[in-house]
């Protein structure tokens, strides 16, 4: 693992440490208002260690912490839906299993949909973050025809961005009329390829 993903990754596992206890603490907050009890509060600051620990191992089981840059992003969104889910089923159990039946079952509600919320938008935050000071790939694509064209549409309008497109060689360049706005370095020529 290069150090800059460590650092990255080390950033990401805080704050998922961190902005899932705030999620849990905003859905209190929804529940009770400015004043959450001390018994409830009590209650959740003695499982914030094993819902922490937990949420951790489950992020890296679903594979958020490598290669996020080349995951799509609705790939992660749509990942984080069974990941909120189990974390709030994992908060039920050991919320049962440790007796401490001062947490609400309504914060359960209220904190799947804010611990979801949270984060999606702290995961979308550090893969922009990881873009920006990232190094894009220079690729060169050769091909022939309409497939070809089609490659390079999802590579310029895909969500991650991670592709910086050098040259392309196509046999047809009418197929890329609509890419005008993308700068690269068109070739025709099949011939002497190494070259390019």
């Amino acid at each position: 693992m290069k150090t800059r993903e460590l650092i990255i990754n080390s950033i990401r596992i805080i704050g998922d440490v961190i902005f899932v206890n705030l999620a849990f603490l905003l859905a209190f907050k929804l529940r009770f208002g400015n004043s959450i009890p001390a018994q409830n509060y009590n209650a959740y600051m003695e499982l914030i260690p094993y819902i922490s620990v937990f949420a951790v191992l489950l992020f890296q089981m679903y594979n958020l912490y490598s290669n996020q840059l080349k995951r799509r992003l609705d790939e992660v969104f749509y990942t984080f839906i069974p990941a909120t889910f189990i974390i709030v089923l994992f908060t039920g159990a050991v919320t049962y299993l440790t007796h401490s039946l001062a947490f609400p079952r309504s914060v359960y509600l209220i904190s799947f949909p804010s611990l979801f919320l949270i984060m999606v938008a702290w995961r979308y935050l550090t893969i922009a973050l990881e873009r920006l000071i990232s190094k894009k790939e220079e690729i060169i694509i050769v091909g022939r025809g309409e497939n070809t064209a089609k490659l390079i549409k999802n590579i310029v309008h895909s969500m991650h961005k991670s592709y910086n497109i050098k040259d392309v060689i196509i046999d047809n360049p009418d197929y890329l009329k609509d890419l005008n706005h993308v700068e690269f370095n068109l070739h025709t020529d099949f011939n002497n390829l190494e070259e390019k």
